[in-house]
C-alpha cells in the first residue's frame, strides 16, 4: 500500500460511534467470534468442553471488552445521564 494511501485512511473521517456495534474494532471481534464458532463447531466431541470451549470464550472477550470499554467511556464523558 502506498504511503499517501495509507495516511489517507488513517486521517478519514469517521461519524462517532453513538453504539458499540458502531466500532469497527467490535464489527471485526464480532465476526471472529461467529468464524470461531463455525471453525470450532468441527471439532471432535472429546473436544467441547477443552479446547473448543477455550478457544470459544477467547472469542467472546474481545467484542464484550469493546462494549464494556465503550460504554464506559460514555459514562465518563456523559455524568448523570
Amino acid at each position: 500500500m502506498e504511503n499517501s494511501t495509507k495516511s489517507t485512511m488513517l486521517t478519514a473521517e469517521r461519524r462517532p460511534a453513538k453504539t458499540f456495534r458502531d466500532l469497527v474494532v467490535w464489527q471485526k471481534a464480532h465476526a471472529l467470534t461467529l468464524a470461531m464458532y463455525r471453525y470450532s463447531a468441527g471439532f471432535p466431541k472429546q473436544e467441547t468442553y477443552a479446547i473448543a470451549a477455550q478457544m470459544r470464550r477467547a472469542a467472546v472477550s474481545i467484542p464484550a471488552t469493546s462494549r464494556k470499554d465503550f460504554e464506559n467511556a460514555g459514562a465518563r464523558i456523559r455524568p448523570g445521564s
